[in-house]
């Protein structure tokens, strides 16, 4: 599931929309649009819908042998 498809996902689970989720950023919707559908997410980006949507962010680097960096 590409980043678009799983904040998707968390904005219908707490029952939010994107354009809450664009004031939220503080930015148009038809920029957060573009965003989704380009699916362009940088780290600030995923910190801001982490924050709204009130859940927590977890990045990881995982080798070939499952060993987490």
């Amino acid at each position: 599931m590409d980043t678009t498809k799983k904040i998707k996902a968390i904005l219908a689970y707490n029952n939010k929309n994107a354009r809450q989720l664009a004031d939220a950023m503080g930015t148009s919707p038809q920029s957060l649009a573009g965003k989704m559908k380009r699916n362009t997410w940088n780290v600030a980006d995923l910190e801001k819908v982490a924050e709204f949507t009130e859940t927590r962010l977890i990045i990881q680097f995982i080798n070939k042998d499952g060993t987490k960096i």
